[in-house]
């Protein structure tokens, strides 16, 4: 039993990156965009693609596409869950890519693959074009009728006005904590002792920042970073002001003690909901993530990201979960900021520790690797087997120990009853990529259903001539999240499976003398 215990180590490293939100309505064309929507009739557009950014099989669909000079018309489904779910009913495909050539549905990557290498798609090149099924052409009518709104509403300004000025407010502050990191740079003796004169800083605001051109917007400017704790007396006692008085920025000051990656300074300025700061970070990581991802999907140059001014960026962004209120938050919007932050937080890693290479460095990467959230620090491992797996022990425990103890403030955070399908929203092993991939409290279960699905079709094998099921080892690791026996875990399974393969298993689940085998775990890394 000691022995199975080391070897349930996290399954998760190898495949959590290969699970972004885009601009609203996103639709692009690799040639001619000779309508706003693709696909019907006048239209010589060959395909038409449904993806999602961050997605590898999207992009190994559009290389193949590419590399045989195959012009297509692409549609971003992220923001969509409501118009992806009608797409799922009309063509029994619940992952993306979806690929239509010629109006003809093809299916994903893999399928595109299978049409070339069989010389199915040059044939359906020489075909006349036909027009797509009537009920893939209202959902892009749809698709295209929300597009348009969302850019009325952004040149007419008829938004929430409180909203605006809640948004302006924090841009503001942003706007200050950079002009704070420049001072830092630039003036002397900031760069030399870690403070400056108030002088000093009067002189560089007066030389570098188009809103001041006198002493007086100065000193409003350097009392408005001050409220903010952006720039501080020494003894935290005497406004700004344009004198000999001595001054410090925040990123002078001592960080939190508590271990993370988002702790070199603290953050300062206000704090927004905890959901909408999880699902913008996971948006930046993504985009980044989709920067380093190869043409082919293939594999990620996590080195391009540390470079990247944008990581920079992000890494900044993350210091703003030291103050989130967890506490704030429904069920649902918790589930869906732990399973956005914990994917984030793979990737910062990946990017600033590099790859672990051995058992004992990927069980560290787990338990070592942290955010503070809230004032409290969470690993990896916290964060998925505390809090998303209702405070049960980690498959790599070998006595068994739950992450929060009776006296542990994070205990309260724990979600339960815990929701299986979590496992696949940490992870994207399958051949296609679910279409959610940025967690909100109104689309958390649609999208943990469609990371399951995918998930299940791909490593769910089935051979009836010998009663024999193969399932992913993590459904092995976790056992006990998935049933009390291996007839509960395949009774838990058949209903995210659709088709012959559903068929298959009911089969041989009800006829009793079924045997379970798991298939080896491929630790093979994206990184290159």
């Amino acid at each position: 039993a000691a022995v199975t215990r080391r070897v349930r180590v996290r399954a998760r490293f190898t495949t959590c990156m290969r699970t972004s939100k885009v601009p609203r309505g996103r639709v692009r064309c690799s040639g001619t965009h000779r309508r706003a929507m693709g696909g019907g009739e006048g239209d010589a557009t060959p395909a038409l693609v449904f993806t999602t950014a961050g997605c590898k099989h999207c992009r190994r669909a559009k290389a193949m596409l590419k590399e045989k000079g195959v012009d297509y018309r692409e549609v971003d489904v992220q923001t969509y869950p409501e118009l992806m779910e009608e797409l799922v009913q009309d063509t029994h495909w619940r992952t993306v890519p979806q690929i239509f050539l010629r109006g003809t549905f093809v299916g994903g990557a893999s399928e595109l693959d299978d049409w070339i290498q069989q010389g199915k798609l040059d044939e359906r090149l020489k075909e006349t074009q036909q027009t797509l099924p009537p009920e893939i052409l209202k959902l892009l009518e749809r698709v295209e009728a929300e597009s348009t709104r969302s850019r009325d509403v952004e040149h007419n300004g008829s938004r929430n006005r409180g909203a605006e000025a809640s948004r302006a407010s924090f841009e503001r502050a942003l706007a200050l904590r950079r002009y704070a990191k420049r001072m830092n740079n630039e003036i002397t003796s900031f760069v030399s002792d870690q403070s400056a004169t108030g002088e000093e800083v009067t002189d560089w605001m007066l030389r570098n920042v188009e809103e001041v051109s006198t002493g007086e917007q100065a000193v409003n400017l350097g009392r408005e970073m001050q409220r903010l704790s952006l720039l501080n007396h020494k003894t935290y006692s005497t406004p700004f002001d344009n004198s000999k008085e001595v001054y410090r920025l925040f990123m002078h000051e001592a960080g939190p003690k508590v271990p993370g990656l988002n702790v070199k300074s603290y953050w300062t300025l206000p704090t927004r909901h905890a959901a909408v700061v999880a699902e913008e970070l996971r948006n930046k990581i993504m985009a980044l993530y989709e920067l380093a991802l190869s043409e082919d999907g293939t594999r990620v140059n996590y080195g391009v990201l540390k470079k990247s001014e944008k990581f920079l960026e992000y890494v900044e962004a993350t210091e703003e979960l030291q103050n989130v209120d967890l506490y704030a938050m429904t069920v649902s919007e918790k589930k869906a900021f732990f399973v956005n932050i914990y994917n984030a937080l793979v990737v910062h890693a990946m990017v600033v520790k590099g790859e672990p290479s051995s058992f004992l460095e990927r069980m560290f990467f787990f338990t070592n690797t942290k955010y503070c959230i809230g004032g409290q620090a969470y690993s990896l491992d916290d964060m998925e087997n505390g809090v998303l797996r209702g405070n049960r022990a980690p498959a790599s425990s070998l006595l068994n120990t739950r992450p929060f103890t009776e006296k542990d403030p994070r205990r309260f955070h724990a979600i339960v009853p815990m929701d299986p399908r979590i496992h696949f929203a940490l992870v994207c092993g399958a051949k296609s990529c679910p279409p959610i991939k940025i967690y909100t409290a109104d689309n958390i279960d649609k999208g943990l259903e469609a990371a399951t699905a995918a998930f299940l079709e791909a490593e769910v094998e089935v051979d009836e001539d010998s009663c024999t099921v193969t399932l992913s080892k993590i459904m092995d690791w976790y056992s006990e999240d998935f049933g009390d026996n291996d007839l509960e875990k395949l009774k838990w399974i058949l209903p995210h499976l659709k088709g012959d393969l559903c068929g298959k298993l009911q089969r041989v689940v009800y006829g009793k003398n079924f045997k379970i085998k798991y298939r080896k775990y491929n630790w093979e890394t994206n990184s290159k």
